[in-house]
């Protein structure tokens, strides 16, 4: 308040020395001739009129240019008070959206690492699948292969009963005679009683 004052005083002074500065400069051009008492009237004139404008000012002018200034003052009071809360409120905002920021940053993190977890036990899945599927293949593998031997023992076997009693057939009958055809229907036919016992 009292800055304002000082400054509104300091301006009334410096348009007094500028009016007076002016107003006595046209007393020196405008004398062309000295002497008398012309001059000295005139000049005091000045001095007085100088005094009067000045007095006027201070006395009509002083209160509207004061209260220009506390208007202008109280202005840019409300202007900076308001600036300054725009400015906590936007600080507020930048701390919200760090805040969020940090939430959200740290949300993320979390969901690449649950991410990350659910693929290894995924991976470890379909590895645990795959082997139980390559075992299951292998297995069914052995049991075909296990299968085809068995088929081209049995297959063997039986070409060689059949190359056997192909052989036999050609063989025997120049082999056998009437006796030992006697000889092998007499075991049968012991055999065949002995089970029927």
């Amino acid at each position: 308040m009292k800055f304002f004052r000082n400054i509104a005083v300091g301006w009334i002074v410096a348009i007094m020395i500028v009016a007076g500065l002016h107003l006595t400069g046209f007393n020196a051009l405008a004398s062309e001739t000295g002497g008398g008492w012309r001059p000295t009237y005139d000049h005091v004139m000045i001095w007085l009129n100088f005094g009067i404008f000045a007095f006027l000012l201070i006395k009509y002018l002083k209160t509207p240019l004061i209260n220009f200034l506390r208007g202008r003052r109280d202005e840019l009071a409300g202007e900076i008070s308001r600036l300054e809360e725009q400015k906590g409120q936007i600080s507020q905002e930048i701390s919200d959206t760090q805040q969020l920021f940090e939430k959200s940053e740290a949300r993320y993190k979390n969901i690449k690492a649950n991410i990350i977890t659910q693929g290894e036990e995924k991976k470890e899945e379909i590895i645990e699948a795959a082997r139980r599927e390559s075992q299951l293949m292998i297995e069914q593998a052995n049991v075909r292969i296990d299968n085809q031997i068995l088929q081209a023992k049995s297959k063997f076997k039986s070409e060689m009963i059949d190359l056997a009693f192909s052989l036999a057939m050609n063989r025997l009958p120049d082999e056998i005679t009437e006796t030992d055809n006697q000889r092998l229907l007499d075991r049968y036919i012991e055999q065949a009683s002995l089970k029927f016992r």
